[in-house]
């Protein structure tokens, strides 16, 4: 038996691997991809990293990519599941939170909350307290003898679960039913930490008087009336149920990492499904403050476009990872010829070999250790290779004589060819199974003796070295050797192999077949098998749901071929066309949809499909054929007042309002309401009704427009629908602010944000933060305004939302404005602009140049601002922004003003004003009557001066602007 090498010849790429080791254990996260051909040594030199971060105690999560699964996230699960982890990966309902219980150090009661209507029987709920209290002098006395100050606990009671948070003086109690997610344990440690913040000291010196803790129990109110642990999904919407399953395992991450070190490892990213690589993309975002460090190892020779062109996915999520400068790439290289005969050395020590010897090796091998290794076993077997009397490793042949194989795949097979019988058949069928199998399955598929299959893997790991035994599973101990297995195995047999697993998987799991469909699709669709279709169908669907949108595709199109059913082809071409819709490759979403109509017989369908594909031309932008669309579906069922006909006429409007044809628009809108409204379909009136009120938003009547999305907000909350409450109260706050009564549209904006965060989109939770802080610039509370958009852009930087980030420093940009750090404004619009110029973001560059045009007439700097302001004016004649052109021409008029120029000045502002009375936003009627009324002030025209600020100071007054109010007031001072 050879030794087992040290490693050779990277010792740069390891002290490499050990600073970002060191740097992730202080706190400053990051990710190493490490990339090198197959053989090269990748695993090899990340195992002997992780064996020191074990020693250092870290937490070591591994898991490996495997070519043949077509199941989403699998090798990350994988990986959490080693640690008892893979709860994270569930998807399970929240929990219901049915009450909480503070108490001290000596486990007394300090508050409590409980649920109003709670199912606890009375005689359990007594019993439950005295469980509580004692748990936690339990816990605390634990937590003295290992000297922890702080940490959670959980217990079972009855039905129910008893999670405990400690902190130095007191403790949290949660009675929950169903099972804690991460986002509960989060909530429930900052409520912890608040009651801390204000109540440490009076706790720490708590004589029982309830007075002096009455505080406490709002704080745990708060958490109890969060409404985000109610026990169930508050929206069925798989891009937030994934968004969600991403941060509840990135939370679980940080939790454990605050106790020690993370280290996330996945082998051969190469075969990684698109899904794990999105989460793998997310967390490395995530973690740069952590004590995380994320490993990955990939072969850059299998990083190639499929069949249709399209890029590797592994490739593409590189290219989205590199331009946020998330990780660092190693490249393994192969051996020189010193190494090489260090490696050979190595294993077999001691030795009397020549130098010719070695450079035969290294010729031969071209310097991979894993040839090195397979040729040094091979030469062993074959006994080109002895120990002498002496115990010294000697060639027993003439170094011309050695028959060395000139391939890895030569080499591999050679030993392999030593292997017979019964365990040659169960290497084979363990390489259709996969690089992990079970002995459970090849048991089935050979009807072997269990105690003879048993036998038989554990002389194949001993004698062969072929593979490993892991937790009661088996692994390859090289994917070559997989490899030159299943290659080897001619086709007739492999596929009857295939065909013969999946029956075994099938038998072996039918009480829960949902759990393997993934395996069995791959398995009877690479037997060719007509039972593919089905599950590939099963496969695609499950895909779907979990937003795991590459995967799901893939099934789909695998399943066509089996499928001759034309009703569940239909269904197929549906579904193809929706998910391509979400990844945004909407002609291939046009292609599946128009596949779908021409199959589909029923009139109905049809026009569902041709909204369908309406609104895929209305989001790239083609409204004409968006228009077409609708048509074509409405000719369908034209004199029907159904349905469908409503949502098209609603998707109509939309196109229309875009266009600015909102005349048209508003006549679709009407006819939607009207046969929604005949129909009783409650959801399609609360939609007809939100877009009546944005409709006519958009053309002034506010009042009315207000009164439609009152009634949209009412059926909504009757429906439960809190995706469509949330909206509408976006679009109440903005017809508020609109019309300056910014208490109101803050009250709403903050009613839209905790809905937002009750459903947990983060997107959607970024846009409220921007309404409200956009709210608070107006109000002239800057600092608060602030907080929230810095809150917002952190939301936006976590989920790689560029448009938003861009938005976000835009907004930012305008606080330090406020604030008169003109410096600060430039920074921040730069920042923003060079996003806004890679994403084509027209529409926010007009507030980005606007911005700085004010920026630089605040620094004097008149001719800069001039320039600024005409790009303002440029772009918003480019992409028909009236609002923005209005903007521009304020800035020339302040501009002209200072150069005093009176005559271009007054033209500037009185075009400006005329636009903004055609659109009716008093906030920026205001500002332009205020900057005009300077400009008559300097011109020494008091009377006009006086009128035009009094006017805008009773307008910024009403509407609560009291940093504009004030300014406007000291030049009426002035001016007076």
């Amino acid at each position: 038996m050879i030794q087992v090498p040290d490693l050779v010849g990277r010792e740069d790429e390891l002290a490499q691997l050990e600073q970002a080791l060191s740097n992730a254990v202080q706190g400053n996260g990051n990710t190493i991809l490490i990339a090198g051909e197959a053989g090269i040594g990748k695993t090899r030199i990340t195992n002997e990293l992780i064996k020191k971060a074990e020693s250092g105690g870290a937490l070591i999560l591994r898991g490996w990519c495997l070519a043949e699964s077509l199941e989403p996230l699998m090798p990350m699960r994988t990986s959490f599941r080693e640690a008892g982890l893979d709860h994270l990966f569930t998807g399970e309902k929240p929990p219901k939170l049915l009450s909480l219980y503070l108490m001290d150090v000596s486990g007394l009661l300090i508050s409590k909350v409980e649920q109003e209507e709670s199912d606890i029987e009375p005689d359990i709920f007594a019993g439950m307290l005295t469980a509580v209290s004692n748990f936690v002098k339990d816990s605390l006395t634990g937590m003295k003898e290992t000297g922890s100050g702080k940490g959670l606990n959980v217990m079972g009671y009855d039905n129910y679960r008893i999670i405990m948070e400690h902190n130095s003086n007191c403790s949290l109690a949660a009675v929950i039913s169903g099972k804690e997610n991460e986002f509960f344990l989060d909530d429930l440690k900052q409520t912890l930490s608040n009651i801390v913040d204000k109540f440490s000291t009076v706790i720490e010196n708590w004589s029982g008087n309830t007075l002096e803790v009455a505080g406490t129990e709002q704080i745990l109110q708060n958490l109890l009336n969060m409404g985000k642990y109610e026990g169930k999904f508050l929206v069925d919407d798989p891009r937030i149920l994934q968004e969600n399953l991403f941060d509840n395992v990135l939370l679980g991450i940080q939790r454990l990492s605050r106790e020690k070190p993370v280290i996330l490892f996945l082998d051969d990213l190469q075969w990684c499904d698109p899904s794990s690589l999105n989460l793998l993309h997310y967390l490395s975002r995530n973690i740069r403050e952590k004590q995380v460090l994320i490993l990955g190892t990939y072969r850059p020779e299998d990083i190639i476009e499929d069949e249709e062109g399209r890029v590797h996915p592994l490739e593409k999520t590189m290219q989205n990872m590199s331009r946020e400068d998330l990780f660092t790439k190693i490249t393994i290289s192969r051996l020189d010829r010193k190494n090489t005969e260090h490696l050979v050395s190595n294993v077999l020590t001691p030795n009397d070999l020549e130098h010719g010897f070695f450079d035969r090796i290294h010729s031969e091998t071209e310097g991979t250790p894993f040839y090195i290794l397979e040729v040094i076993k091979l030469l062993i077997e074959e006994r080109c290779l002895e120990l002498d009397e002496n115990g010294i490793w000697k060639l027993a042949t003439d170094i011309d004589e050695l028959a060395i194989p000139s391939k890895i795949y030569d080499v591999v097979k050679r030993r392999l060819d030593r292997v017979m019988g019964d365990q040659r058949d169960i290497l084979e069928s363990a390489s259709v199974i996969g690089k992990e199998f079970s002995s459970e399955i090849i048991g089935h598929v050979l009807g072997l003796n269990r105690i003879k299959l048993l036998r038989n893997l554990s002389e194949i790991e001993k004698t062969h070295n072929l593979i490993h035994s892991f937790q009661k599973r088996y692994v390859f101990d090289h994917a070559k050797v997989r490899e030159v297995l299943y290659n080897g195995i001619m086709d007739e047999l492999r596929q009857e192999y295939h065909m013969i697993v999946a029956e075994a998987i099938s038998e072996t799991n039918k009480d829960d077949l949902d759990a393997v469909v993934g395996e069995l699709a791959f398995h009877y669709f690479t037997a060719g098998d007509p039972r593919a279709g089905e599950f590939l169908v099963m496969a695609g669907d499950l895909a779907k749901g979990k937003f795991a949108n590459e995967e799901a595709v893939q099934s789909y199109l695998n399943a066509l071929n089996f499928i001759e059913d034309d009703e569940m082809k239909v269904a197929i071409h549906d579904n193809l066309g929706d998910v391509y819709s979400l990844i945004s490759e909407y002609e291939r979403s046009i292609y599946n949809y128009n596949m779908a109509i021409e199959l589909e017989l029923d009139n109905g369908n049809k026009a569902s499909l041709h909204s369908k594909i309406s609104l895929i031309y209305d989001q790239m932008g083609k409204y004409e054929e968006s228009v077409e669309e609708c048509q074509k579906g409405l000719a369908l069922v034209e004199g029907r007042d159904c349905i469908e006909a409503g949502r098209l006429l609603n998707a109509l409007s939309w196109t229309y309002l875009k266009t600015g044809d909102y005349k048209k628009a508003d006549e679709c809108v009407e006819k939607s309401l009207e046969i929604a409204q005949s129909s009783c379909q409650k959801s399609d009136i609360a939609q007809a009704l939100q877009g009546r009120g944005t409709i006519l938003k958009n053309m002034g009547d506010l009042d009315t427009a207000q009164e439609y999305l009152h009634n949209s907000q009412e059926i909504s909350k009757e429906l439960d629908d809190i995706k469509g409450l949330a909206s509408t109260y976006n679009n109440m706050g903005l017809i508020h602010q609109h019309k300056g009564d910014l208490a109101k549209a803050l009250e709403y904006f903050n009613m839209g944000l905790d809905t937002f965060r009750k459903i947990g989109k983060k997107i959607d939770i970024a846009v409220a933060l921007i309404n409200i802080g956009n709210t608070y610039i107006d109000l002239g509370d800057l600092d608060k305004a602030l907080e929230h958009h810095e809150e917002g852009l952190a939301i936006n930087r976590s989920i790689g939302a560029k448009s938003s980030v861009a938005h976000s420093l835009t907004c930012i940009g305008y606080v330090y404005y406020e604030m008169e750090k003109y410096p600060e404004v430039i920074e921040c619009q730069n920042k923003s602009n060079e996003m806004c110029s890679e994403m084509g973001y027209r529409t926010l560059m007009v507030y980005n140049y606007y911005n700085m045009a004010e920026a630089e007439m605040g620094m004097g700097n008149i001719d800069d601002a001039i320039m600024k302001a005409n790009k303002v004016m440029e772009i918003s004649k480019e992409v028909a922004f009236p609002m923005g052109e209005s903007m521009g021409r304020r800035v020339l008029g302040m501009a002209h003003r200072d150069k005093k120029d009176w005559e271009r000045s007054i033209n500037e502002f009185e075009r400006s004003i005329g636009i903004i009375e055609r659109i009716g936003d008093k906030r920026e009627l205001a500002r332009t009557k205020y900057e005009m009324g300077l400009l008559y002030s300097e011109k020494g025209e008091s009377d006009m001066a006086s009128k035009l600020l009094n006017d805008a100071f009773h307008e910024f007054e009403h509407m609560g602007m009291s940093l504009w109010a004030d300014r406007t007031k000291n030049a009426l001072n002035k001016t007076n």
